[in-house]
This record gives C-alpha cells, structure tokens and sequence, in this order.
C-alpha cells in the first residue's frame, strides 16, 4: 500500500507517494492522521530556514486514529482517537534520568529529525502517544504541542502581584496571553515594541529578533526579567552592555510536560476555536502554506486523509 505525504525538496514542497509506513518494533503505533496543523517550524523547514534532508515528511502538530499496534502496546487499540508528543528525549540525559523527558538537552523532534505527520500515516512510538478526550475535536486537540511549549512561561519565575509584557502579535502571543491570565497572572499585551518606557518588571516575548530586540530590554525596568519564549532559527545580535547596565536577568524557556498541557487543554479548549484556521488537502499545499504565511492569526490545517 502506499500513501500521500508531503516532503522536503531542493525547492521547497512536494506532494508524493510514499510507502504506507511499517511498524518497526513491538512498542510502535502506526497512526492514520486526521488533523495535521503547520506552525512556525514547519514554515521555515519549508522556507530552507531550518535543514532537514531532503525527501524528510514535514508535520508535527497533529491528532489521528490508531490504524495497528505492535505486541507489546497494551493501553491503545486500534480506533482510538490519539494525539502525539513530536518531542522526542534522548533518555540518558541528567533531565531523563530524572523524570523530566521535556527538558532533555538532546532532543529529537517529528518532520524535523524523523518523518512528520504531513501524511496519510505515520509511526511513533507507544511513549509518545496520548488519548484523546471524547468530546475535545481533532482541531483543538493538535493544539496541545504548542500548549506545551507555551505553558513553560508559567515555570519562568513571573510575579502575580506586578503587570506583564507580552510582545508580539498573533495567536501565540494571544495564546500567551490566555494561559498567563488563566493562572491569575496581570498581562499587558504590547504589539510593538519601540517607543515604550521601562514600565514592566517582566516581559514575555513572542517576536524576538534583532531589530527589536534593544527596544525589548529598554521596555524593563533595571533588574527586570525577559522570558525567552519564541523559538526563531536565526541568531539574535544581543547589546551586552545594555543587559549589564540594566542589570537585565533572562530566563529561556522550553516545555512542560505534555500530559500538564493535555490537561489544560480540557479546560480551555472552547476558547481556541477563535484560533482555528482553514483546513486544506495535501495537494493543495502551496496554499496553505501562502495562507499560514500571511497571517499569524489562525492556525491552518491539513486533512491528509479527507
């Protein structure tokens, strides 16, 4: 059998045909994907922003159907509707070791370093995989990755008792913002960035790059916290002497566990329809790739199986 996927080329994207995938071992699940959203990463893989060898299948946001199990899989049948953790840890690192797989210093992700979800099926891990809730759609239920890397922001040390700068726009900076008030934090959203006086004790950045990141720091005030939340491939020029004399503390932030925002999830899922975007078919990649590129606002989907 074989099925439709889209992979990385020399010039971008392509849409092929592909071997169905085989599980490989006694604890692999092979996935039919319902629902599979592009986010920022897959972008800039498409855009050649971030390398992945060529003919890799892109995608890591997604939820599906059990298809088959390996023997060794006893908590999921086939028909179960599943979402997937694409963030794969090392297991040896002092963080695995520890119990906390989603700090891993050697991480491994889907569509990134192995075959993604931009695919009729796809095989991971038992480890990896997570029910979903009967009532949660497939839509809202691919949102639980981006959930998890949003939510570790709430570990960042964030006092409850002063405002906090978020900056950007977007649905990542709107996503921010919701999981930051529903903690009962005080947030101010803050679109651009230049003119700003020092006003905040904290500031949340979605949008760092170099050409704002001076008027970011000139937004705390002396010995004010920066979250370092956004995951842009490209180096950032950081003013050094600005950070000293401002006595400026950074914190980078990473993920939570993603059973923490499968959790979450349940209860803030009827507020992320206003993040769903338009939904489209492998074939017609070119345009929802120009439509997930033109705005931040919704999120857009593939349906790779109809």
């Amino acid at each position: 059998m074989r099925m439709k996927a889209l992979v990385k080329t020399l010039g971008g994207v392509a849409c092929v045909e592909r071997p169905l995938p085989k599980l490989r071992c006694s604890h692999d699940v092979r996935i039919k994907v319902i629902r599979a959203a592009i986010c920022r990463t897959d972008v800039f893989v498409a855009q050649g922003i971030i390398s992945v060898p060529e003919e890799l299948i892109l995608g890591h946001e997604f939820t599906g159907i059990v298809e088959s199990v390996g023997d060794a899989v006893m908590t999921l049948e086939p028909g179960t509707r599943v979402v997937v953790n694409p963030l794969l840890s090392c297991g040896r690192c002092a963080e695995c070791l520890a119990e906390l797989p989603h700090q891993c210093t050697d991480t491994h992700f889907l569509g990134v370093h192995f075959h993604g979800a931009f695919a009729q099926y796809i095989v991971v891990p038992q480890s990896q995989v997570h029910q979903l809730p009967v009532s949660m759609s497939d839509t809202v239920g691919a949102y639980a990755e981006p959930l998890a890397a949003t939510m570790a922001v709430l570990d960042a040390g964030l006092p409850k008792d002063r405002t906090i700068a978020v900056t950007g726009s977007g649905r990542i900076a709107d996503l921010t913002e919701l999981i930051l008030q529903d903690h009962g934090y005080a947030v101010a959203g803050v679109q651009a960035t230049a003119g700003h006086s020092p006003v905040f004790d904290s500031v949340v950045e979605t949008d760092l790059c170099t050409a704002n990141v001076e008027a970011t720091l000139r937004m705390l005030r002396s010995g004010g916290l920066l979250v370092m939340k956004s995951r842009i491939p490209e180096a950032v020029a950081l003013p050094p002497l600005l950070c000293i004399m401002r006595r400026v503390r950074i914190h980078a932030v990473f993920y939570v566990s993603f059973e923490r925002a499968l959790s979450y999830l349940e209860q803030c899922s009827g507020r992320l329809a206003h993040f769903i975007g338009s939904e489209w078919a492998l074939e017609d990649h070119q345009e929802a790739f120009a439509a997930a590129c033109a705005t931040e606002a919704h999120k857009i989907y593939f349906k790779p199986n109809g």
